[in-house]
């Protein structure tokens, strides 16, 4: 059929022109982009998107003190999880005293009922230690004797204990075993396991800051894998996949020897590169860090009294004189994504240097200082579920 063909013809015509004038419409388009966008190719990305994408959601928890309290006052003791499966217990080890005195033993906590069981005891009296558990053994990194002692370069260990003790039936509790050496005398510092491998942060020889990072996977040989570029007494450190973070301490050298830092440092186990480019709220020594699922929060800490503070009086106000550091309650969480951390709950009692431990999804607080005053209080903090 003939007018079929010159039809379709004609369409094909019409077609082949509006093709022609949608490709100069894109060309155009496209060039207006280029032209536009030059000028915008020097501007950084946006924080969040150079690390590790998007923004976290901050978790919600629930921050509780415990109804029962310790028998004596402790702070800057051990705590670890009982490496006994499911016992819903803690061990603490050492720690410091009422009087300026230290503890060797090292009891389980029940966290449910409150009851410890004295399970074993250190080689000598013994706080501001760092602790983890290898190989079913809790161990016991450096520490000193006492506030006037140096640091010890001693890696004790204690058998699990046992779900039953002889608390108070008079039977003999094993002593710990010197499980190795420290290449440096060591205290003040933090320890945290990730996988197999236990990583010692901060503290000083009491001759010298300690910046090197230690790894172990036994607590006999050690290798040092960073350099923190502030070294720091006292750190909060948490471990996510291959990072370490470090939150504040006590600067231990330079113009801000002795006083609490809001440096966020981070440790690349892979590059073994060390950044210290994002800070905290607020300068924190003696805060506990703990993680939660994939959530990092950081809770307490003592913090530099910037500003007198104002108290009512009988005729209107005083001020009074600030101490030098305070304690504070805030929980915090900390976003990997963009270094930022956003405050999710309140500690019951103000604290730092406490004990911490994760039983679950719950992180535990032993103890610690309340101003510079040891406490008796167990504190917990909770991961709640989202409703939806």
């Amino acid at each position: 059929m003939p007018g079929f063909d010159a039809r379709h013809a004609t369409r094909r015509a019409r077609r082949t022109r509006v093709a022609a004038a949608f490709v100069i419409v894109l060309a155009l388009a496209a060039s207006l982009v280029f032209f536009l966008g030059r000028g915008q190719k020097n501007h950084p990305p946006a924080a969040s998107s150079r690390h590790h994408g998007r923004s976290v959601a901050a978790p919600r928890i629930v921050a509780s003190l415990a109804t029962w309290r310790l028998g004596a006052p402790i702070s800057r003791a051990v705590v670890v999880a009982d490496p006994v499966p499911a016992s819903g217990r803690l061990i603490i080890l050492g720690g410091a005293t009422t009087g300026g005195l230290t503890a060797s033993g090292a009891f389980a906590l029940d966290v449910t009922t409150g009851t410890l069981t004295h399970v074993g005891d250190l080689i000598t009296t013994l706080d501001d230690a760092a602790g983890a558990v290898l190989d079913g053994r809790d161990v016991v990194f450096g520490g000193a004797s006492s506030a006037l002692s140096p640091a010890s370069a001693s890696v004790q260990a204690l058998p699990a204990a046992p779900t039953t003790g002889p608390a108070s039936s008079g039977a003999a509790v094993p002593t710990a075993t010197t499980l190795g050496s420290l290449p440096q005398p060591r205290a003040a510092d933090a320890a945290v396991t990730t996988a197999t491998t236990t990583y010692l942060v901060g503290g000083d020889s009491g001759a010298a800051p300690e910046p090197g990072v230690l790894a172990t996977a036994d607590g006999q040989h050690f290798d040092v894998v960073a350099s923190l570029p502030v070294p720091v007494r006292f750190p909060a450190v948490a471990a996510v996949g291959n990072r370490l973070y470090v939150f504040g301490g006590l600067a231990a050298a330079g113009p801000d020897a002795g006083r609490p830092v809001d440096t966020i440092q981070v440790v690349d186990l892979k590059t073994h590169k060390v950044s210290d480019s994002w800070h905290l709220p607020e300068p924190l020594s003696g805060a506990a860090a703990a993680v939660l699922g994939h959530d990092i929060l950081l809770a307490g800490g003592d913090t530099s009294a910037s500003a007198a503070v104002t108290k009512p009086g009988a005729a209107g106000t005083t001020t009074a004189p600030p101490p030098s550091t305070s304690s504070v309650s805030t929980v915090w969480f900390f976003d990997p994504a963009s270094g930022h951390c956003r405050p999710v709950g309140q500690l019951p009692v103000p604290v730092s240097h406490a004990g911490v431990a994760v039983l679950g999804t719950t992180a535990w607080l032993v103890g610690g200082e309340s101003d510079g005053t040891a406490v008796s209080a167990v504190q917990s903090v909770a991961a709640v579920p989202d409703p939806s």
